[in-house]
């Protein structure tokens, strides 16, 4: 695995975990031409019966950057 991989994998292990905790929703999303690397989606109910599908793209990132650790 080259380190660029790792890095990619940490982002969206950490994404995931992160959406898992607060209850939503992260799909990702493979050889996108437009920077995005995920979705995180919600279904939200408003007014208590009108339901409301709300997604937002990210595109992650990850640094293996000594200089971060200091």
């Amino acid at each position: 695995m080259t380190p660029e991989q790792a890095k990619e994998d940490m982002s969206i292990s950490y994404i995931s975990a992160v959406c898992a905790y607060a209850g939503v929703e992260y799909d990702t999303i493979r050889h996108d031409g437009d920077s995005t690397d995920g979705l995180i989606k919600k279904l939200i109910t408003i007014d208590g019966t009108r339901k409301f599908a709300a997604q937002m793209r990210v595109q992650l990132k990850c640094t293996s950057s000594l200089t971060q650790y200091k």
